[in-house]
C-alpha cells in the first residue's frame, strides 16, 4: 500500500515539473492580452443575436443559417447589461444600444474578417466616427431619415389659407402651426432622444448638445407646444394610418410603409431640406463574445450589396453599403429614404444624451404625455 502511495506521489511530481519546465505551448497558456482570443473555439455551429425586429428580414436570417450550417438564436430582450453580454452580436439603433466603455464592453472589430466592410459609405463612417473614434467597434448598417409625415388633405383643410411652411419642422415645433393642427392630431416619439436633437437643430443650436443652456433653451421652447401634442408614441407613423393624427414626426421608411398599408390615405413625407436627424442602426460585438468567427461572418454577409438591397425591399430602410447597382426597387428615388447629398451634408446623427440628463428629461417628458 505504501508503495502505491509513493508511486502516485512521484507521478504528481513529474506532471507538475513537466508543466513548470515550459513545455506547454503559447496556445495552452496565452498571454493576458491574448487570453480571450486564444480561448474561443472557432468551430461553433451557433450564433446568439440580439436585434430589433424589422431591421433584417427573416428569410435573410434563414438563408445565412442554412448556407453556413449555423443555428441562430434570436434574443430581443436587451433590458440589462447582463442579458446584452450573452449575445455574440447586438444589432440596434444608436440610441438604444448600451452605451458602455468601448474598451471594456465591446470587442474590437477584426476588419480582416470583414472584406465587405469596404462597401460601407465613407460619408456615413465619417459621421459615426464622432461616436466611435476610428470606427473600431461599431458597424453602421441601416439609416433612417427623420421627416414630418402628413395627411395632405386633412392638413390643407386645417391650415386653409396658410400654405405649408418651407421648413416642415414648423408643423411640429412652431406654435403658429401646432395650435391649428392639434385639432386633427400631432404625434411625436415618446423618446426625447429622437425629438430634442431635431428641436435643437430647428432652433439653430447644436443638435448634439449634451446639456447646459442649449438643452434648457430647447425644453423652454417645447413647453410652448407640449399641450398641442396629442400623442407621444413609439411608432408615430401608425397614428397616421389609424387616422388619429394628421401630422407625425417620424422616419421616411415608416411613412413609406404607412403609405403601402393605407393606399387610400393621402400620406406624404416632408423632408427638412435644412438638414435633419439620421438614426443609425449598428452592429456591435460584446467583449464577452462566445463565437467571434461566426459573428464576423454574419456581419460581413449583411454588408453584401445584394443582401442589403433585398432587405431594403423588405422594410424600406436605407442600408449603409453602396448598393445602387444591386437595388431594383421603387425606393431608390425616394428622398425620404435615400437622402440627397445636399441634405445629407446638413444633417446629423441622432446620438443618445448623457444618461443623467436623459433620465431627468424623460421624467418630465412622461408628465407632458399624461
Amino acid at each position: 500500500m505504501k508503495n502505491k502511495i509513493f508511486l502516485f506521489a512521484i507521478t504528481i511530481c513529474l506532471t507538475a515539473c513537466d508543466f513548470l519546465s515550459n513545455k506547454t505551448t503559447p496556445q495552452d497558456v496565452p498571454m493576458p492580452e491574448d487570453r480571450v482570443k486564444a480561448s474561443i473555439p472557432q468551430d461553433m455551429t451557433f450564433l446568439n443575436l440580439y436585434w430589433q425586429s424589422g431591421v433584417i428580414s427573416p428569410d435573410v436570417i434563414d438563408t445565412f443559417a442554412n448556407a453556413n450550417n449555423v443555428e441562430i438564436n434570436i434574443n430581443q430582450q436587451n433590458d440589462n447589461k447582463v442579458a446584452w453580454k450573452q449575445n455574440d452580436i447586438v444589432l440596434s439603433d444608436l440610441l438604444n444600444i448600451p452605451s458602455y466603455s468601448f474598451d471594456d464592453d465591446y470587442y474590437k472589430l477584426d476588419k480582416t474578417l470583414l472584406p465587405n466592410y469596404s462597401n460601407i459609405s465613407p460619408e456615413i463612417l465619417a459621421l459615426l466616427n464622432n461616436e466611435d473614434s476610428g470606427n473600431q467597434y461599431l458597424v453602421p448598417y441601416a439609416m433612417r431619415v427623420a421627416v414630418v409625415g402628413i395627411n395632405t388633405v386633412v392638413v390643407n383643410e386645417v391650415l386653409q389659407e396658410n400654405s405649408l411652411p418651407e421648413n416642415p419642422l414648423d408643423l411640429v415645433f412652431n406654435p403658429q402651426y401646432t395650435q391649428q393642427l392639434k385639432q386633427c392630431g400631432i404625434a411625436i416619439s415618446d423618446n426625447p432622444n429622437e425629438v430634442i436633437p431635431l428641436l435643437l437643430h430647428y432652433l439653430k443650436l447644436n443638435p448634439q448638445a449634451k446639456g447646459g443652456d442649449e438643452i434648457n433653451s430647447a425644453l423652454e421652447h417645447f413647453r410652448q407646444i407640449r399641450d398641442d401634442i396629442n400623442y407621444f408614441d413609439a411608432q408615430p407613423a401608425e397614428k397616421l394610418v389609424d387616422n388619429q393624427a394628421c401630422v407625425a414626426l417620424t422616419y421616411g421608411s415608416d411613412v413609406k410603409l404607412a403609405q403601402e398599408a393605407s393606399i387610400d390615405l393621402p400620406i406624404k413625407a416632408l423632408i427638412p431640406n435644412q438638414g435633419t436627424g439620421l438614426l443609425i442602426d449598428v452592429f456591435a460585438i460584446p467583449a464577452s463574445v462566445i463565437n467571434r468567427a461566426n459573428a464576423h461572418k454574419f456581419i460581413n454577409e449583411m454588408l453584401s450589396p445584394n443582401v442589403s438591397a433585398q432587405i431594403t425591399s423588405f422594410n424600406a430602410r436605407r442600408y449603409t453599403v453602396n448598393m445602387t447597382t444591386a437595388l431594383q426597387s421603387r425606393y431608390i428615388d425616394d428622398n425620404s429614404i435615400f437622402l440627397d447629398n445636399d441634405t445629407m451634408d446638413k444633417s446629423f446623427i441622432l446620438q443618445p444624451m448623457p444618461e443623467q440628463i436623459y433620465i431627468q428629461i424623460k421624467q418630465w417628458w412622461r408628465k407632458s404625455s399624461e
